[in-house]
């Protein structure tokens, strides 16, 4: 449902779509496809923040997952990049 609502939505209300993603895996913590499916929304959407963390409640949550690691990374070189003055 919540992917539905993001891709009926788009990219303008991203922040409120991101908002509904946190509090659903907030809801579910161990829940991983519903934590991986707010990873990839952000990423969808050029989100970086959110998508920053989305990859670290993964990794943190999955530490024996080294591709959360590799997306965490990924994520804030992103957020890094896309925010330089």
């Amino acid at each position: 449902m919540l992917g539905r609502v993001w891709s009926t939505l788009g990219p303008k209300y991203a922040d409120e779509v991101t908002k509904l993603w946190e509090k659903a895996v907030k809801a579910q913590p161990h829940n991983e496809d519903l934590a991986r499916d707010w990873f990839w929304g952000t990423v969808k959407t050029l989100d970086w923040r959110g998508a920053q963390k989305a990859a670290m409640h993964l990794q943190k949550t999955y530490t024996k997952r080294r591709e959360y690691w590799f997306w965490a990374v990924i994520s804030s070189l992103m957020l890094h990049v896309c925010f330089i003055p």
